[in-house]
C-alpha cells in the first residue's frame, strides 16, 4: 500500500518537472513536490535496493565543490545578500534533482521506461498548453509578464515554462523522449501523439537554438539505434510539412518561419544573436586573475549588461571562478559518463540525444537559471547507472498501482 502511495505521489512529482511557471512563494511546484516526495521514498525500504548511491559519486561532488565557490565569490559580489540567496536556490535545485534521481532509481519505485513516460507526458503537457496560447488565445496569462505584455504577433508563447526557450528545450526533450520509447517499445500509437504535439509547439515558443537541438538530436537517435527507416521517414514528412506550409500560406507566416527566413537573410547575423554575442564577449573580457580565483558574484549587479550570461561554462566561471568550471564538469560528467554502461540501445540514444540537446542549451542559454533542462539528463544519467543484471526496464505503460517487473527482452539478445 505504502508503494502505491509513492508511485502516485512520484507521478505528480514527475509530471511537474517541466512546469516552472508554476510557482508557490517563487518557487516552483516540482521543487516544493520534490521537496516533500523524497524524505517519504527514503523511508521506504524495499526487499533490493536498485541504484546504490556510489553511482551519484560525481554529481555529489560536483554539488560540494559548487557550494564551495558560491561561499568563496560571496566576497567580490556587488550584492552578498542577493548573491546568498540566488546561490542558495542555485545549490538547492541541483539538491533536489539529484536526491529526486537517487530516491527513485535506489528505492526502485518506477522502472526506466516508467520515468520516461512520465517526463514525456509532462512535456507535452507544457507544449500543449503552448500550443493553446498561441494558436486560440488560451491561456495566455500563464506567459511571464517580462515575456510578453499583452499578446502581440511577435509574441513567443511559454507553455508551462517560463521563457520561449525554455519551451522549446522542453517540446524538443519530449520529442527525443517519445520518439525513443517508440523505438524501444515498438508502440507507435501510445507515443505518436506526444511526439506531434512537441513537434508541433515549437511553431509557437519559436526557439532557433531549440529547433537546431530537435533536429541534431532526432538525427542522433536514429543513426545511434540504426534506425533509417525512422530517420528517413522522418525526412519525408518533414519535406512535406514544409511544401504545404508554403502551398497554403495566404501570405502570413508564423513566427517561427519568419524567424528562420530572418537568420537565413542575415546569414547567421540575427539580433539575437548579436546581442548575445556582444554580452558574451563582454562577460570574458570581465573574467581576469581574481575572476579565476573567486569569481564576480552571483547577483543581478554583477552581470553584464544586466543580461544572464548565455553560456554555461562562461557563466559558470564569470560567477564562480575556476571552483565552478570544476563543479560543473562534475555535474556534467555524472550523465555523459553512463553513455558506457550497457543499457539497450534505444534508452542510451536517448540519453546520447538529450545530452545534444543539452549541450546546444548549455552553451547559448543561461543554464544555471534553467532546472528544467537539468532534469530529464540527471534523471537518466540516475537510472542507467545500473548493471544489466539490476536494471529492470519493462516495455509496458507505466502503471502507477503497481511496478513492473519484466526484464526487456532486447537484453536477452
Amino acid at each position: 500500500m505504502y508503494r502505491k502511495f509513492l508511485r502516485f505521489a512520484g507521478a505528480f512529482c514527475l509530471l511537474s518537472s517541466s512546469w516552472s511557471v508554476l510557482k508557490v512563494f517563487d518557487i516552483s511546484i516540482f521543487e516544493w513536490l520534490v521537496l516533500l516526495f523524497v524524505p517519504l521514498v527514503l523511508l521506504h525500504s524495499p526487499r533490493e535496493e536498485g541504484i546504490p548511491l556510489g553511482s551519484f559519486k560525481l554529481a555529489g561532488a560536483g554539488l560540494a565543490v559548487l557550494a564551495i565557490a558560491g561561499i568563496i565569490s560571496s566576497s567580490s559580489s556587488f550584492d552578498t545578500a542577493e548573491h546568498i540567496l540566488k546561490v542558495s536556490k542555485l545549490l538547492g535545485a541541483f539538491a533536489l534533482i539529484i536526491g529526486l534521481s537517487y530516491a527513485l532509481a535506489n528505492r526502485k519505485i518506477y522502472n526506466t521506461v516508467e520515468v520516461l513516460y512520465l517526463l514525456c507526458l509532462s512535456a507535452t503537457a507544457c507544449s500543449l498548453v503552448a500550443i493553446l496560447q498561441g494558436q486560440f488565445g488560451i491561456l495566455t496569462g500563464l506567459i511571464p509578464r517580462d515575456v510578453g505584455r499583452g499578446i502581440e504577433s511577435w509574441t513567443r508563447m511559454t507553455g508551462l515554462a517560463e521563457h520561449p526557450i525554455e519551451a522549446g528545450v522542453v517540446s524538443s526533450y519530449g520529442f527525443i523522449m517519445g520518439l525513443g520509447l517508440t523505438l524501444h517499445t515498438r508502440k507507435w500509437r501510445v507515443a505518436l501523439p506526444m511526439i506531434a504535439i512537441n513537434a508541433y509547439s515549437m511553431r509557437y515558443s519559436a526557439s532557433l537554438t531549440a529547433v537546431l537541438g530537435f533536429a541534431l538530436a532526432s538525427l542522433t537517435l536514429c543513426l545511434y539505434t540504426k534506425s533509417f527507416k525512422v530517420l528517413f521517414s522522418g525526412f519525408a514528412i518533414c519535406a512535406l510539412a514544409v511544401a504545404a506550409t508554403l502551398t497554403l500560406s495566404t501570405g502570413t507566416t508564423g513566427l517561427l518561419e519568419r524567424r528562420l527566413t530572418g537568420l537565413y537573410e542575415t546569414q547567421g547575423n540575427y539580433e539575437t544573436v548579436q546581442t548575445r554575442t556582444m554580452q558574451l564577449h563582454k562577460a570574458i573580457d570581465m573574467i581576469d586573475v581574481s575572476t579565476l580565483a573567486v569569481g564576480n558574484g552571483y547577483s543581478s549587479a554583477d552581470l553584464p549588461f544586466d543580461m544572464e550570461i548565455h553560456n554555461g561554462l562562461v557563466a559558470s566561471v564569470f560567477h564562480f571562478g575556476l571552483l565552478g568550471l570544476i563543479s560543473q564538469g562534475l555535474l556534467i560528467g555524472f550523465f555523459v559518463a553512463k553513455l558506457g554502461n550497457d543499457a539497450p540501445p534505444p534508452l542510451k540514444g536517448i540519453l546520447l540525444s538529450c545530452i545534444v540537446v543539452f549541450a546546444l542549451t548549455y552553451l547559448s542559454g543561461p543554464a544555471q537559471a534553467r532546472p528544467t533542462l537539468w532534469v530529464p539528463v540527471m534523471l537518466l544519467g540516475g537510472y542507467l547507472g545500473a548493471q544489466r543484471k539490476e536494471r529492470l526496464s519493462g516495455a509496458a505503460l507505466p502503471i502507477l498501482g503497481r511496478p513492473t517487473l519484466q526484464a526487456d527482452p532486447l537484453m536477452k539478445r
